[in-house]
């Protein structure tokens, strides 16, 4: 078993509805990416962060899973920042602040991602899958994945 269904099935959300789960997160995930950034990011970013203490999620592990893709997505941000014109290289002049949104939206929404997957496990998230009556060919592929994966 590995460190992220470990960590989910010891969660204290693991036997939650994980329709409520997915309510709550995917609702906080769309307020992330459609609310202005400021205040909505930094309430967000709490209110997951309180989640997460709430559920038991493991640090380590929960910080780790938001670090890796978080350093991928700076990665990226130069040309939001820095132009390439005939006269050189230029700071564009709402570069810094669009990456810095750019950035924080991609951590809440790693966060709130992060936090369904460490309170979830998958054998739940496949059996709620079929009682919603979600298509089985994509319950297939997405259970047939997970396994390629894990």
């Amino acid at each position: 078993m590995n460190a992220l269904e470990r960590a989910a099935a010891t969660s204290r959300w693991a036997t939650h509805n994980v329709g409520e789960k997915a309510l709550l997160l995917i609702g906080l995930l769309f307020c992330a990416i459609s609310l202005p950034p400021i205040p909505a990011l930094p309430s967000i970013a709490t209110i997951l962060l309180v989640a997460a203490w709430r559920a038991g999620v493991p640090w380590r592990l929960y910080s780790a899973l938001i670090a890796a893709p978080a350093s991928f997505v700076a990665l990226g941000l130069g040309p939001l920042i820095f132009a390439i014109t005939p006269q050189g290289i230029v700071l564009i002049d709402a570069g810094p602040i669009t990456a810095a949104t750019v950035l924080a939206r991609c951590i809440v929404g790693m966060m709130a991602t992060m936090l369904f997957a460490l309170t979830t496990p998958m054998a739940e998230l496949f059996g709620w899958m079929h009682s919603v009556r979600f298509p089985t060919s994509t319950v297939y592929v997405t259970a047939l994945t997970y396994r390629m994966i894990s």
